[in-house]
């Protein structure tokens, strides 16, 4: 069994800034410059957004409708699960701070807010710390302090920096197929793969897709899809009107969803070779301690660089325009695949130019203890730091094997 939070409050995620300031849960703080709060054109105002059991995008699209304003003026550096409690900053063009703070929604804070000449970037992060409260209901087996931190510790307080779950999307599980579809230019079979499918889902839409599969009527499908799949019928009112246009079908759907297919299937390959390879490439850590795989070059992972820190082993999420090291390039080889795979002249907004990332990463600040729950259940509670991009499901996958 996989870790499923059973409440919000089991999963606590507190972004840290790249100044290694950590925005921590129910604290209010104001992070703003003196000089810049006499702002007033062509301003941001950066606000730390708490929430509690929603995504981001649906936060600040509740923000957006309270102040009567387009989703479109809000920005974040990184998203962050729903089925949690999380804090992160934010930024909004031409809001006063004024504006901002007294926002009343559910289950949603504003912790301070002022203005910068600069608006929020994604990946404009150092990472995030992580609280997680682990139970047998939660996560399958009996935890405690002491078996998370003779395990961390046998790990090395690092992990194997797979992407999780999460980024693969779909409860189907076939993100990454659809995804590998795109790339090799048979829109046809991505289209109906994305639509009809196979995998586990609530039975309704099982029965949805089964039916689509079996009459093969695009426009009888748009009345019958349940109301949730409205991803799937946006291709399908395409498809009712074009039946033969998979590509025009495939482009209804939002930008970051189709590229998000895309980058499905390379997380796949890459988890499928960091799982045989440590990677022949390394970079150096930052100020925070983390991976800079941005800058990763030829060998030297594990050795201290010349500052005297260990240098990150590093691989290829490979893209079209990726310098594939020699074991990188038989592992393509051997899946009947070439960079140039990544380059779709169809889709070319789809076509990815591939980066590194590291293989592994610290369990920075590591820490685990006991708890008595107020139902009387007992409980472990573990908390570490990961960087940007990073996954502590992921962790915790490792941490509880």
């Amino acid at each position: 069994m996989v870790f499923t939070a059973q409440s919000p409050s089991e999963f606590i995620v507190e972004e840290i800034l790249p100044d290694g300031t950590v925005l921590q849960v129910d604290k209010v703080q104001d992070l703003g410059k003196p000089e810049d709060q006499a702002l007033e054109r062509d301003y941001f105002t950066h606000f730390i957004l708490q929430k509690t059991d929603w995504n981001t995008m649906q936060a600040l699209g509740a923000l957006a409708v309270q102040m009567h304003v387009k989703p479109g003026r809000f920005d974040f550096a990184g998203t962050k699960d729903k089925n949690a409690v999380t804090v992160q900053r934010c930024s909004a063009f031409a809001m006063a701070p004024s504006r901002i703070l007294p926002a009343e929604i559910k289950d949603i804070k504003i912790l301070g807010a002022w203005k910068s000449k600069d608006r929020i970037k994604m990946g404009h992060l150092g990472g995030n710390r992580f609280t997680i409260t682990l139970t047998e209901a939660n996560c399958g087996k009996k935890v405690t302090a002491e078996s998370l931190q003779k395990r961390a510790d046998a790990m090395g307080f690092r992990m194997k920096n797979f992407f999780g779950r999460q980024r693969f999307g779909s409860l189907r599980g076939n993100t990454a197929k659809v995804g590998k579809m795109l790339l090799a230019g048979n829109f046809e079979a991505a289209a109906w793969e994305y639509v009809a499918g196979e995998g586990p889902e609530p039975e309704n839409f099982a029965q949805a897709r089964a039916k689509l599969r079996e009459e093969k009527d695009f426009a009888a499908a748009t009345t019958y899809f349940p109301g949730p799949l409205k991803y799937e019928k946006m291709v399908l009112w395409h498809l009712a009107e074009h039946p033969t246009d998979f590509v025009g079908a495939l482009r209804r759907l939002p930008p970051n969803l189709q590229l998000m297919l895309v980058h499905a299937y390379q997380s796949q390959l890459f988890n499928e070779y960091i799982g045989k390879s440590a990677g022949d490439f390394s970079c150096s850590a930052d100020a925070l301690g983390f991976p800079e795989a941005e800058k990763a070059v030829a060998n030297g992972a594990g050795a201290p660089d010349a500052s005297g820190s260990v240098r990150w082993p590093c691989a290829h999420i490979i893209g079209y325009d990726t310098a594939l090291s020699e074991n990188e390039a038989k592992f393509l080889e051997a899946k009947g695949l070439k960079p140039e795979f990544f380059k779709i002249k169809s889709m070319p907004n789809l076509s990815v130019k591939g980066t590194f990332r590291a293989t592994e990463v610290p369990l920075k600040d590591f820490s685990a203890e006991d708890n008595v729950l107020q139902d009387g259940m007992k409980a472990a509670v573990v908390r570490f730091s990961l960087p940007s991009g990073s996954y502590a499901t992921v962790a915790l996958d490792q941490l509880l094997d």
